[in-house]
């Protein structure tokens, strides 16, 4: 089995308990309107384009067996709806202002590849977190992957939407040592408006990993997390050649943070458990 990967991300903290290495899949369900990963929405592979790198050497468009690409005045022009993401045009690009994102891993390789830091992980109590896109598009391989990571002692993390049936969602969380379950909108008609599915499976599974967790390990929820919005992914929007429909929208006050978190412990969740991440603007 293979799995499309954007990126390896190693040394974070923010995924799960002490120093970890982070795999981001491609490919997600959804199709949120502030994805931070526009990159990871497709599961196919896709290219980058940095115009800043680009040499004018018109080289990506005469590679191309497509012909999706052509050059004009703000530089190199991609056709994204009829591009097959070969990766033709980025082998061809002399200067690297084209690069594919999206590469193909086998469950061996991957396992090989976080195992480099597996001192990392036993010194610092850390683990591997698979995160998105949505991890639980390719769950049968998630599946070993974390078998193999658990039987070599690597505490393994599931950074997930929640959209797949209950039984996919119940087969990997046997295999996670934790669970990060994102949720966007409790509002169903404003979930589909602005990610493009409703979120009645999502409550839904969220409900059957709230059972499971009030009979069997009630004391072991470690967070509530807020993540503050922010643009700070707008860079990935223009590489993608996609608008970025908050381009004007400011990141959030420490204000407005502070009436969310107070509204947080107002409905009982612990305060020694809350915490606040993402790009906060001072008042």
């Amino acid at each position: 089995m293979t799995v499309p990967v954007n990126e390896i991300s190693r040394g974070t903290v923010h995924d799960g308990p002490g120093i970890r290495t982070t795999v981001f899949t491609k490919g997600c369900a959804l199709n949120c309107r502030w994805c931070q990963n526009p990159e990871s929405i497709s599961l196919k592979q896709e290219v980058w384009y940095e115009a800043k790198k680009c040499i004018g050497c018109f080289e990506c468009v005469k590679s191309c067996p497509n012909g999706v690409l052509s050059f004009g005045e703000a530089g190199v022009n991609i056709n994204r709806e009829k591009c097959a993401g070969c990766g033709g045009c980025a082998e061809a690009c002399p200067a690297k202002a084209i690069t594919t994102t999206g590469n193909v891993w086998t469950a061996d390789e991957l396992v090989r590849e976080v195992m480099k830091d597996k001192t990392y992980y036993d010194e610092f109590k850390g683990g591997v977190t698979v995160s998105g896109g949505e991890p639980l598009l390719h769950a049968d391989f998630l599946t070993g992957f974390f078998r193999e990571l658990k039987n070599s002692g690597v505490h393994t993390a599931l950074d997930t939407c929640g959209y797949a049936p209950e039984e996919t969602l119940m087969k990997i969380i046997a295999c996670a040592d934790a669970v990060l379950y994102d949720i966007k909108l409790i509002d169903s008609a404003k979930h589909k408006e602005l990610t493009g599915r409703e979120n009645r499976l999502i409550i839904g599974n969220l409900k059957s990993i709230a059972d499971f967790i009030a009979r069997n390990i009630l004391d072991y929820i470690e967070r509530w997390e807020l993540c503050a919005f922010n643009s700070a992914c707008s860079v990935k929007y223009v590489k993608m050649q996609k608008p970025w429909h908050y381009e004007k929208t400011e990141a959030m006050k420490q204000s407005e943070i502070e009436k969310i978190k107070d509204m947080a412990l107002s409905r009982g969740i612990p305060g020694d458990k809350l915490i606040i991440t993402g790009i906060i603007k001072q008042n």
